[in-house]
């Protein structure tokens, strides 16, 4: 049986609580106005992408897997929303041009980089990236063989 707190619109696994984490819920409301739309948009955004589900594993604000591996993880840094994803190793440098874009602690030598942001601007810049880290795990779906007639 997995650990941790699964969530999902609509799913809940077995033995779990209908709501979220307190920890969860009070440290998002610490978090400035910007930041709680910034974790809004990022969650709607995340679930939205078939098979997402977002997993509480080191508490916070969660990480978002598929098929059981993260493609993008979520933190808070003092006043300032992050969200961690591991960019096509082409593109890294491109997205570590950006300002609000670094290695990411812990994770980056395997090329994950960081974002902190502070606008919705920036999300907006980063999305395909996330898109991309969830794409590379997702499941393919092969076409179904079409029934035999006898």
């Amino acid at each position: 049986m997995r650990c941790g707190l699964y969530y999902r619109p609509g799913y809940i696994e077995p033995l779990t609580q209908r709501t979220k984490p307190r920890y969860f819920r009070e440290d998002v409301k610490k978090l400035p106005a910007v930041a709680r739309r910034l974790h809004t948009r990022v969650r709607e955004r995340c679930l939205a992408l078939e098979g997402a589900v977002e997993e509480f594993p080191w508490g916070g604000t969660g990480v978002y897997k598929v098929r059981g591996k993260i493609f993008a993880g979520t933190g808070m840094d003092g006043s300032t929303y992050s969200v961690g994803f591991k960019p096509p190793a082409e593109e890294r440098e491109d997205a570590l041009a950006l300002p609000f874009v670094r290695v990411a602690d812990y994770v980056g030598r395997y090329g994950w980089v960081q974002a902190s942001l502070t606008k919705l601007g920036e999300l907006e810049l980063i999305w395909p990236w996330i898109e991309q880290s969830y794409r590379r795990l997702a499941p393919t779906t092969k076409p179904k063989r079409a029934a035999r007639s006898r």
